[in-house]
């Protein structure tokens, strides 16, 4: 008798603890197919440029353009993404997947804050200036991209 009472205590004690234990995720509207949500986090204030970035002129804007080429080496941004964005161990910069925007703001907020699982933060390495620089070359390899529907 007591050998059936503790074959039904552990069974029920062993029960209890194997309980259904499935996370259950929801996925929250508006969140692009295959990006899971725990990749998505809030970012850095945004900058407080407006959308063209600090250069008004053509002038300006083909010195930051150049000038966002060696940066982009010289912070071996390549490393990842390729000498001409193509892609490597980080995306592709020069296609028309982008999972956090295409338009220079999100480029930039990108640069600024990282992205999980690889882009790391350079919010506190480079001047803002500099990170705008940046964000006009790596925009300039998709340059073909449509307009995005937002």
């Amino acid at each position: 008798m007591m050998r059936a009472t503790t074959i039904i205590l552990m069974t029920a004690f062993m029960s209890a603890a194997c309980g259904d234990k499935r996370a259950t995720t929801v996925q929250p509207s508006g969140t692009p197919a295959g990006v899971r949500t725990s990749d998505l986090s809030a970012g850095l204030t945004p900058p407080d440029t407006t959308t063209e970035g600090p250069f008004t002129s053509e002038s300006e804007k083909g010195a930051a353009l150049r000038d966002g080429a060696q940066l982009y080496v010289s912070m071996n941004c390549a490393g990842c993404h390729g000498g001409k964005g193509g892609g490597g161990i980080g995306p592709p910069l020069s296609d028309a997947r982008w999972i956090y925007g295409h338009r220079l703001e999100n480029i930039v907020q990108t640069v600024l804050q990282g992205r999980p699982n690889g882009m790391p933060s350079y919010a506190h390495k480079l001047p803002q200036r500099e990170v705008w620089k940046i964000a006009m070359f790596v925009q300039s390899f998709s340059h073909a991209l449509p307009e995005a529907k937002e």
